[in-house]
């Protein structure tokens, strides 16, 4: 990201290296780097004092009083182990790691402060490897009293093994794509493994002692006791670095006994002059994303904030960019509007004018569905009223309608009569009346009068097809029926 600083402060036992890394179009860049002796006999906290004295000037050069600074602790002063635990414990394993602590470290939780990352799951096994590291709280503290001093904020402290894999790993080609061992030559020898990820695993200080001769064959026995550690057929490669190293070391590194891959990373293959500046600049790039080890022994509530000033610079620049561009094509945007204007008020007249036809056309459909409507009647021929009208001339007065209902050809009638049964041959005496009969049981009430439901078909013939004179002579009974006194 444009515009953001990083800044690595890395404590060593006879050292303090610092490292600002400035953030460019091509990347982190190096923008300034110090590296300052102490007294490897003298407790920190006697020569903060001094320190701070240099980490303030170092800061006050290139302004970085708000940026936030990344510390390495050496070795000594970090406990690393891998552990091993169920794949179930994902979802709780910062509870479950806490649980089970006392089985992994020597010193009690509350003298501690802790962090973890995952090496590796395997779902086969079920199996989930995490490398956790620890600290005391005491040396922290004189960490944040270090920075506090210099008026700086502190953003994570971590193992300054950590910080060289992940400075190394900004080296593109100088580590293997598959496990190994890295061993850095100094005053204090120390051999880092990680795996295939360039994720940290185990780092161990060798002892001191015996003299430079003596110094190569600790490092292959050490890397070999690494070795044995490992899983079947993972062999570690040796790398080989650091200010002590050179071709004598090298000679003695080789000696005598099973044959061993490795090689050797001389300075002017590192992203930094020196190798006294390899593990600040690995903290450095902590305040950017894509380290491979991601380690933070600071608590979470102490971690001071990445400072959002370059995004506020980012956004205000490219603001004032926009607001020029808008600027420059002011006139055109305004010529646009007007003529987007008189094409707005052009598409309303028309819009309206759409909306008027639109309103036509659905009147038009409304009545074309009324004619459909009447002409659909008009061909079935089966107006109610003459239905009615014909029905009041069959029906005797000693019957009553109570429930006339006509669904297209079909005519139901539901009432009481004297006598049910007569009404079935006067309706089928009409000629327009077929199909009469009883849809359903005749009941009688308790006024002795019957209830009927009778159904027939209205033909819009004018006459059926049936005998006439039947037809005459029930007209002829009716009408002797009604007349009778």
């Amino acid at each position: 990201m444009l515009f953001q600083d990083g800044i690595g402060l890395a404590i060593e036992d006879s050292r303090v290296s610092a490292v600002h890394l400035k953030s460019s179009l091509k990347g982190a860049r190096l923008s300034a780097r110090a590296v300052w002796p102490i007294d490897s006999g003298v407790p920190l906290r006697q020569q903060a004092q001094a320190l701070a004295h240099h980490l303030k000037e170092f800061v006050s050069t290139k302004d970085l009083a708000g940026a936030g600074v990344h510390i390495g602790l050496s070795q000594e002063k970090i406990l690393l182990r891998e552990i091993e635990l169920p794949l179930a414990a994902r979802e709780n394993l910062a509870d479950t790691i806490r649980y089970e602590l006392d089985r992994y470290l020597p010193l009690p939780e509350e003298d501690l402060d802790l962090d973890f990352q995952i090496l590796s799951e395997d779902r086969d096994t079920g199996k989930l490897h995490v490398l956790l590291a620890a600290a005391k709280k005491a040396d922290l503290a004189a960490c944040m009293d270090l920075a506090a001093a210099a008026g700086i904020g502190v953003s994570g402290i971590e193992p300054i093994a950590a910080a060289i894999l992940n400075g190394l790993h900004d080296a593109n080609g100088l580590l293997p794509a598959s496990p190994f061992a890295l061993a850095v030559c100094d005053r204090t020898d120390v051999v880092i493994v990680a795996n295939e990820r360039r994720v940290l695993r185990a780092a161990r200080v060798l002892p001191a002692g015996g003299g430079v001769d003596a110094r190569p064959a600790r490092i292959r026995d050490a890397v070999e006791a690494l070795q044995r550690t490992r899983a079947p057929g993972e062999a570690l490669k040796l790398i080989c670095g650091g200010p002590a190293l050179d071709e004598k070391f090298l000679n003695r590194l080789r000696g005598p006994g099973k044959e061993m891959a490795w090689e050797a990373i001389g300075p002017e293959r590192l992203p930094v002059p020196s190798w006294e500046l390899l593990g600040a600049y690995g903290l450095a790039l902590k305040a950017f994303d894509g380290v491979p080890v991601q380690l933070n022994l600071l608590p979470p509530e102490q971690r001071k904030r990445a400072s959002r000033a370059g995004r506020y610079l980012m956004a205000s620049l490219a603001a004032a960019a926009v607001l020029a561009a808008l600027g420059w094509i002011g006139s055109e945007v305004v010529h646009q509007r007007l003529v987007h204007s008189r094409l707005d008020a052009e598409i309303q007249q028309l819009d309206a004018q759409v909306r008027a036809v639109e309103g036509l056309l659905s009147e038009v459909e409304t009545l074309e569905g009324r004619v459909q409507l009447l002409e659909g009647l008009r061909r079935q021929g089966v107006p109610a009223l003459d239905i009615i009208r014909e029905l009041s001339d069959i029906i005797p007065e000693t019957a009553w309608i109570r429930e006339f209902s006509v669904l297209g050809d079909k005519v139901i009638l539901d009432g009481y009569a004297e006598s049910s049964s007569e009404l079935i041959p006067l309706l089928d005496a009409s000629p327009r009346m077929t199909d009469v009969t009883f849809l359903s049981a005749i009941t009688k009430g308790r006024d002795g009068k019957e209830k009927f439901r009778i159904g027939f078909t209205i033909s819009p013939q004018e006459e059926k097809t049936s005998d006439n004179g039947a037809s005459i002579e029930k007209a002829r009974a009716r009408t002797a029926r009604k007349a009778a006194p």
